[in-house]
């Protein structure tokens, strides 16, 4: 495409269901930062607002971008703020907040996860 190759993974066998996969980043992550020419392979539907980022991170959800997020903490907890850029179903909605628990692992912090509708 455009002069460049791009890579993927073949679709999961057919006799596997598909659960979605999610992954909070920071804005800075190279999967978005550091691709500049392609990063909005991230975005097919194309539901992500354009310039500049107004969150600490992002979430992708099945290799796409998905929302993005905030987080707040204290001594003990972290909460994840996740603000949708598109209406998420019941088992993307628990998929973001597994990778919220993951990362509040990864801190050591108790993780707690607010995802908006709307």
């Amino acid at each position: 495409m455009d002069g460049r190759d791009y890579w993927h993974l073949d679709e999961p066998p057919a006799d596997e269901p598909a659960q979605p996969r999610a992954h909070l980043l920071q804005v800075l992550d190279e999967t978005y930062r550091g691709f500049q020419e392609s990063r909005w392979l991230l975005d097919e539907r194309g539901v992500v607002p354009r310039g500049r980022e107004r969150s600490l991170g992002m979430v992708l959800l099945d290799g796409q971008l998905v929302a993005s997020w905030r987080d707040r903490r204290t001594a003990s907890t972290v909460r994840f703020e996740v603000s949708p850029h598109r209406a998420l179903a019941a088992a993307e909605v628990a998929a973001v907040e597994e990778a919220a628990q993951r990362y509040a692992a990864f801190l050591g912090l108790a993780g707690e996860v607010s995802v908006a509708t709307g």
